[in-house]
């Protein structure tokens, strides 16, 4: 499915590259919106390790009174436990759900759209050509679209807090952003780790900090547990992106591909960068700029666990609209565009999304049987 949307992506961006950016974008966008949408709200509750887990849960606090639900809030959130325990505004939401009698195929496609809409709005505002838009959407479809919203839901919403959250630093409202991550973090707690980009964005030299990134890129390269051992903590909801015991138990390959490709992107963020006169570089490229680098930074933390790839997912929005934007205005590279899209395809191909609509039958992941 991923490999027919990408197709249809590109046809869709022949459709409209000749129009002005905003209606242009603004069609590409809201087709695309309207696609991703469709496609997360009728998938088989099978589709996505984690999604029937999520209905279960959905359909099981039916009957939460709000009593409940704000009971030990701010214990569960900063002390969570494997149990219900944990991330208490997502508890919240579902509470609000249950009181408008929504049901658990509409609550899919709630959170798709409160995933992907601000996606949409975020890349919009932050893109000055389609051929931007076509590179941040590829890349987010083929990279991170699996998990968010199609398996995490939790983290699905706090993502959903964190781009509107950018959307205000980019206009220097520092504490409405701050207030939306924090929100954020009471549905997944691994949130609270956007909060590092607050201090760096008041440095001037913002050409300095992406060159430098490359030294906590190769410590955390170097020892990726104990690096997702200081971001997430020793608490048990969170071990598993620390303890290391992925590829052993499953005897899987690392994902070297991802980590050299990652690091191709950090690559041509850098040729961009150094193009620019560091007097004149605003809020908003800074956050970019930041975000495209972070994601080089903690990319190596799926060697631990694939599921990390949900941290790096706070920031990896800002990589696809900057290598986007590297790759339509420095000439030098512009052939690498087509060569990376054609990555994205051929990964499509050779790694299977096990997409199912709703009416199709899907056997379900080993974990239910």
């Amino acid at each position: 499915m991923t490999f027919i949307v990408l197709i249809f992506m590109l046809l869709l961006y022949y459709k409209l590259c000749n129009k002005k950016y905003e209606l242009g974008s603004r069609v590409f966008i809201t087709i695309m919106c309207i696609v991703l949408i469709l496609l997360s709200g009728l998938r088989h509750e099978g589709v996505g390790i984690d999604t029937l887990a999520y209905l279960r849960n959905f359909e099981n606090n039916a009957n939460l009174s709000w009593a409940d639900v704000f009971d030990n809030f701010f214990t569960r959130f900063f002390f969570p436990s494997v149990d219900n325990s944990k991330d208490p505004g997502y508890f919240v939401f579902l509470k609000l759900l249950h009181t408008f009698h929504i049901n658990k195929r509409i609550f899919l496609f709630i959170i798709a759209t409160l995933t992907i809409v601000p996606f949409g709005i975020f890349t919009y505002q932050n893109s000055k050509n389609l051929k931007t838009v076509l590179f941040a959407f590829g890349f987010y479809l083929t990279l991170f679209y699996g998990y968010l919203p199609n398996s995490a839901i939790r983290q699905s919403l706090a993502l959903s807090f964190i781009l509107w959250a950018y959307l205000f630093l980019c206009n220097k409202k520092i504490f409405k952003g701050v207030c939306l991550i924090v929100v954020g973090a009471t549905f997944h707690k691994t949130a609270l780790i956007v909060l590092v980009l607050i201090p760096i964005l008041y440095l001037k030299n913002i050409q300095k900090v992406y060159k430098c990134i490359l030294l906590p890129f190769i410590v955390t390269l170097m020892f990726p547990e104990t690096i997702a051992q200081l971001l997430v903590g020793s608490n048990e909801v969170y071990s598993g992106y620390s303890d290391g015991s992925y590829y052993e138990n499953n005897q899987g390959s690392k994902p070297y591909v991802i980590i050299l490709l990652i690091t191709l992107f950090y690559i041509i963020g850098w040729v961009y960068i150094r193009k620019l006169t560091m007097t004149f570089i605003k809020q908003r490229m800074k956050l970019l700029f930041l975000g495209c680098a972070l994601t080089f930074m903690l990319i190596p933390l799926i060697w631990s666990d694939p599921a990390a790839i949900r941290v790096i997912s706070y920031f990896a929005p800002c990589m696809g609209i900057i290598v986007g934007a590297s790759l339509s205005y420095n000439k030098e590279i512009r052939f690498l565009f087509p060569l990376l899209f054609a990555a994205f395809l051929y990964r499509s191909i050779s790694v299977n999304d096990n997409y199912f609509f709703m009416w199709q039958m899907m056997e379900l992941h080993e974990r239910y049987l």
